[in-house]
């Protein structure tokens, strides 16, 4: 059986479809922002966000990842109560993480205020956007449980639905005059996030009610909390450096340069969405082919894939730059020196990311040691090259540091790769 079979086609063309509307939708949101209440206010969303989520996986135990390797096995091996029990441990790690995180952002709320985003004043609002992190850190276990069944085309609904209802929200509060201030704004965010979430919730709890009965293996806790904490180390160690360039960026250059930076990674977007479906939708078929030893098929998927996604690339690649050219003369924004150069080199490290789309679902099907090792050298060149080249050269310098990283990041999972299949680990990570 193949890896990639027809089902797992229709999922990615679905999640390619959802994307590029979540994309424009994004962008009606972004243009709103930027137009109706100044670039300064959407570098506070744009920082908030990265902050949030460099948080969030920087707290969480990717309990999202943990069902669907635990879940999938129980469903592989009809072990109905191992099922059940990745679902309760998974809440319950979801929920001393929402905590940790809720009462970090209220103690922290007064310094990220003033030294992020450079105004004491918008404590409040930093409070109230903890609440946010707190939505979106708990649905873990939920999205879990519908990447083990397959079910990505209802994720891609909610978050599309998430998108359309912050715009909608949005021009609502244009429509009746409402301020478009950091605190409403956030309201409308966590409005959003708040629902999705709790739709999510609801799904886990109905499964949970329907295997009630069901016998808990109790013995396996020792091997999930392991797998856990493996996870947990590796999601960490990435999220100390993850949207950590958004951050260095506003805190340098402040919130306009974090703005511009924000809006390049919107335009780049795209790029991602082209690996995402696949990187989100391999772990579990990647559990099962190691289970049956199939690491042939393995090494042809990431080859097969790799091939199509540069090809793909190159097209859009010059589509977005005449894209982005346009967006700044209509909108009003410069295209200084420092923008285009900015520009170029976050599209350059896209683009060489975009080969890794394989790593983190097949070293956690066979050893999650790997990407903790990965994510320590990632840590190590971004904070030094990002931090450094920003300082000297702000906006353009903290893109160079990205685009430096993602340069040694590849070459240490081609490394990987050749050591784990000697014979033709070059040809698939080239």
């Amino acid at each position: 059986m193949k890896i990639i079979d027809a089902a797992f086609r229709s999922n990615v063309l679905f999640s390619y479809g959802s994307q590029a509307l979540k994309l424009a939708l994004g962008f009606a949101w972004a243009t709103l922002l930027v137009k109706q209440a100044g670039i300064e206010l959407y570098g506070a969303i744009t920082l908030l966000t990265a902050l949030a989520a460099m948080t969030s996986a920087l707290l969480t135990f990717r309990t999202n990842e943990a069902v669907v390797q635990f879940h999938r096995l129980a469903e592989h091996q009809g072990d109905h109560g191992m099922a059940r029990l990745a679902l309760l441990a998974g809440l319950a790690l979801d929920a001393i993480g929402a905590c940790v995180i809720l009462v970090s952002a209220y103690l922290l709320a007064p310094l990220i205020s003033k030294l992020l985003l450079k105004d004491a004043a918008l404590a409040p609002s930093v409070e109230l956007y903890s609440w946010v992190m707190v939505a979106i850190f708990v649905r873990g276990t939920g999205i879990g449980l519908l990447a083990a069944r397959d079910r990505f085309k209802v994720i891609n609904v909610f978050i599309v639905m998430e998108q359309l209802g912050k715009l909608l929200i949005l021009i609502w509060m244009l429509y009746i005059g409402i301020e478009l201030s950091l605190e409403n704004i956030v309201w409308v965010i966590l409005l959003v996030t708040g629902f999705t979430t709790a739709c999510l919730l609801g799904l886990v709890s109905s499964e949970l009610v329907a295997s009630a009965g069901q016998v808990l293996p109790l013995s396996e806790l020792r091997r999930y909390f392991r797998f856990t904490v493996s996870t947990f180390v590796s999601s960490s160690l990435k999220a100390a450096t993850q949207n950590v360039d958004s951050l260095i960026v506003g805190g340098v250059a402040g919130p306009a340069s974090a703005g511009f930076y924000g809006l390049i990674k919107q335009f780049l977007s795209p790029l991602l969405i082209l690996v995402g479906p696949f990187t989100e939708q391999i772990h579990p078929r990647f559990v099962s082919a190691v289970a049956d030893k199939r690491f042939v098929d393995i090494l042809q998927t990431i080859t097969d894939v790799g091939t199509k996604i540069w090809k793909w690339s190159a097209v859009l690649s010059l589509c977005i730059s005449v894209a982005i050219s346009i967006y700044w003369v209509t909108v009003g924004l410069p295209m200084t020196a420092t923008n285009v150069l900015a520009f170029v080199f976050l599209l350059a490290s896209t683009l060489l990311l975009q080969q890794l789309w394989w790593t983190r679902g097949l070293a956690l099907s066979i050893n999650p040691g790997i990407s903790i090792r990965a994510n320590v050298y990632y840590g190590l060149v971004m904070l030094s090259a990002v931090t450094t080249l920003a300082m000297l050269f702000g906006l353009a310098g903290g893109a160079c540091g990205v685009l430096v990283t993602s340069v040694v990041i590849v070459l240490y999972w081609r490394g990987i790769l050749r050591k784990w299949l000697p014979s033709t680990g070059s040809r698939v990570a080239s």
